[in-house]
């Protein structure tokens, strides 16, 4: 009897015991990762739409497809509906893991055009509200890049600047003065222009003395990423430098040359008649009444000569007269 109950008991023991796992045991294995799941950004870290990346990860349980979302919060890659969570989705938003590992290249979407830093969350495709696994850094979206020249205007020969910032990823860039409006006729430029960490960057060019006067514009680019561009056309007005104006030679003064004076011409005394009161010479009488007392006094004389005849003739007769 004993044995009997000790048989049961160890019966009733082991079925205790199989139905207790049973009801702690679900039916079916909820789909999570495993708890040492972790990836990382490589390659480039920062950039803009179009900027190609690298992620690599592992400890990913199971293989298989896995969505892919961005959030600026790292917090929000949690447990829960995506959506809820104020994740959005990344383009292409599949990531494949495979021997629970993962690596895929990626290039930033233009869809998420927001500066700012991004973590990147993955989700398992089959349960989109289950442990998700964020990316253990962020990449960092850049704003518009910049590019401006200082000063705005200069004379062929003097310097300006050329500056930028938000020049990220971080690369050589080629940097240029050019001919503007559509010409990319380089002017001056620097084929070796990095930026630094922030992606800014500022470089002097020297303007050629024998630039033409006129508008320029001025260009940056990644030299092995041109779609990392920016061009400011008319940005720039160049001035010809000034034609110098010749200095004239002094010229040597003449030497004077001797001039012959003329002799003065004599004057005849009777000419000139002493002034008693100034001593000054009185000019001759004029021509005209010099002729005139002249006539006057010949035809005086031819009267007087007259008279004396008649004179002659009366005494000559009265003297006959008596002798007879």
């Amino acid at each position: 009897m004993t044995m009997y109950i000790s048989k049961r008991f160890i019966l009733l023991f082991f079925c205790l015991t199989a139905l207790t796992l049973a009801i702690s045991t679900p039916l079916t294995q909820p789909v999570a990762l495993a708890a040492g799941a972790q990836f990382t950004i490589t390659g480039q870290t920062g950039g803009r739409s179009g900027t190609a990346f690298h992620i690599e990860g592992s400890g990913f349980t199971p293989d298989g497809s896995y969505n892919l979302y961005t959030t600026t919060d790292e917090a929000s890659c949690t447990t829960g509906d995506p959506d809820t969570l104020g994740l959005q989705a990344f383009t292409p938003a599949t990531v494949t893991v495979s021997g629970g590992s993962l690596s895929q290249d990626l290039t930033w979407p233009g869809s998420i055009s927001q500066a700012g830093k991004y973590y990147l969350c993955l989700v398992n495709a089959t349960d989109p509200g289950g442990t998700k696994t964020v990316s253990s850094n962020t990449f960092t979206l850049a704003a518009d890049v910049t590019l401006s020249v200082s000063p705005t205007s200069v004379t062929a020969g003097q310097s300006v600047t050329l500056s930028g910032k938000n020049w990220l990823p971080v690369q050589q860039l080629n940097i240029a003065v050019i001919a503007g409006n559509g010409d990319t006729t380089v002017l001056v430029g620097n084929t070796d222009v990095l930026p630094d960490a922030a992606g800014s960057f500022a470089i002097n060019l020297t303007i050629p003395d024998t630039a033409k006067a006129g508008r320029y514009g001025i260009q940056a680019y990644a030299v092995n990423d041109k779609t990392l561009m920016a061009t400011r056309n008319d940005s720039l007005t160049i001035k010809a430098q000034a034609t110098p104006t010749p200095t004239p030679t002094p010229q040597p003064s003449p030497t004077p040359t001797a001039t012959a004076q003329p002799s003065p011409t004599p004057t005849s005394a009777s000419a000139v008649t002493p002034n008693q009161d100034n001593n000054k010479a009185t000019p001759p009488p004029n021509s005209e009444m010099g002729g005139t007392n002249m006539n006057l006094l010949i035809f005086g004389m031819a009267g007087l000569g007259v008279l004396f005849i008649l004179i002659g003739a009366v005494i000559f007769a009265v003297s006959m007269q008596m002798e007879n």
